[in-house]
């Protein structure tokens, strides 16, 4: 399954990724500073949630 996690650089967001990337999930870290705690298997999208363009694409 593909999984958006909004505030992925942060401390519990950056948990949440890892454990759902664990589990086999397809992740995407969605913030608004790079992730200095991404694994390989995630993909980073900086950006802002007042950017709906980007959210729509992204969802």
């Amino acid at each position: 399954m593909k999984v958006l996690v909004t505030g992925g650089s942060g401390f519990l967001g950056s948990h949440v990724a890892d454990a759902l990337a664990e589990a086999g999930h397809d992740v995407v870290i969605f913030d608004r500073k790079p992730s200095p705690w991404r694994r390989i298997n995630q993909r980073m999208v900086t950006g802002d949630l007042l950017d709906r363009p980007l959210l729509e694409h992204l969802v």
